[in-house]
């Protein structure tokens, strides 16, 4: 019972973390823009706003796919690799999904960011599963 419940809430350790940094994201974009002194309709003009919230936006990304591997891994009962490999590639596809159904260039550093960071979580997620006698070999 415990690992179908281990394994039901790995998605679920996913989506938290994934709506928790866009919440984290969210809440720095809108304390930066009620510091902002230049609003045009709703939105902030000044030119450490649009650096500010391309810094949010990445760090969100990266975290979230960092913990979302780690996380996931961690929960999964078994084939921890195999899970930190399926969440990694979520965590590039979508990214590179919106990147090739819009065409937009400015995704490419998203992209990317994603994929190294996901590369990390994997090299962490190997080493700790190598590191445990035994590991579980997947």
């Amino acid at each position: 019972m415990i690992t179908i419940l281990r394994w039901l809430a790995v998605p679920a350790v996913v989506a938290a973390v994934a709506l928790g940094s866009v919440m984290a994201a969210n809440g720095y974009v809108a304390s930066a823009t009620r510091q902002c002194a230049a609003m045009a309709g709703n939105a902030c003009v000044e030119g450490w706003h649009t650096a500010t919230v391309e810094r949010a936006i990445l760090t969100a990304l990266a975290l979230a796919v960092l913990l979302a591997v780690l996380g996931a891994s961690w929960l999964a009962p078994a084939g921890k690799r195999l899970v930190a490999i399926a969440v990694s590639l979520v965590g590039i596809g979508l990214p590179l999904t919106v990147w090739f159904y819009t065409g937009w260039q400015e995704l490419r550093v998203p992209t990317g960011l994603a994929g190294l960071t996901a590369l990390l979580a994997c090299v962490l997620v190997w080493r700790r599963v190598g590191a445990h006698a035994g590991g579980d070999g997947v």
